[in-house]
């Protein structure tokens, strides 16, 4: 089953409360320069889905 959340980048480890590790977005694809890059990239395809 997957473990990730849409841009869960994490700088640092992050352990669920059953200590396992969450396993962040790490692919080169899956990356944005900040939250507005991010939001811009949202907005663009949830226009073009609609």
């Amino acid at each position: 089953m997957p473990t990730r959340l849409y841009n869960l980048q994490l700088q640092n480890p992050l352990l669920r409360p059953n200590l396992a590790e969450v396993d962040a977005v790490d692919d080169a694809w899956d990356q944005f320069a900040d939250f507005a890059a991010y939001d811009q990239f949202t907005r663009d395809w949830l226009t073009a889905a609609s």
